[in-house]
């Protein structure tokens, strides 16, 4: 493998499998969040059914588990003010379900990042 240069708080290394094998690749992972990013996450953490119905991982900033959107169900929602209905996490019964749709990422580095500002 070639020497590559890393700056660890914008890239990580890893693998990839095809048929035709391992593959080293470079993928750039952002690892901070400025509190602007933080609160325009946040918004996806409510009236969010469509976006997280849409997503293919979702995860709760509040107990930091990821999953996918396929394992919740009609009983994880709950309608706001508006007619609107926000998911709540079916592992903690905390409304903080954001879903990769949002296009924010869906790691356990970014679901810390939101509970520190949010629940710490």
């Amino acid at each position: 493998m070639t020497d590559i240069k890393k700056n660890s708080t914008t890239e990580t290394e890893g693998s990839i499998s095809n048929s035709h094998g391992s593959h080293d690749y470079l993928e750039p992972v952002k690892t901070e969040w400025s509190i602007d990013e933080l609160k325009i996450a946040h918004k996806f953490s409510i009236r969010n059914q469509a976006s997280v119905q849409d997503s293919v991982l979702c995860g709760c900033f509040y107990c930091l588990e990821i999953y996918s959107p396929a394992i919740l169900t009609e009983a994880d929602l709950r309608a706001e003010n508006d007619g609107m209905k926000t998911y709540w996490c079916p592992h903690c019964g905390i409304d903080s379900v954001i879903g990769n749709q949002s296009g924010f990422p869906i790691t356990p580095e970014f679901l810390t990042k939101m509970y520190s500002y949010y629940f710490w």
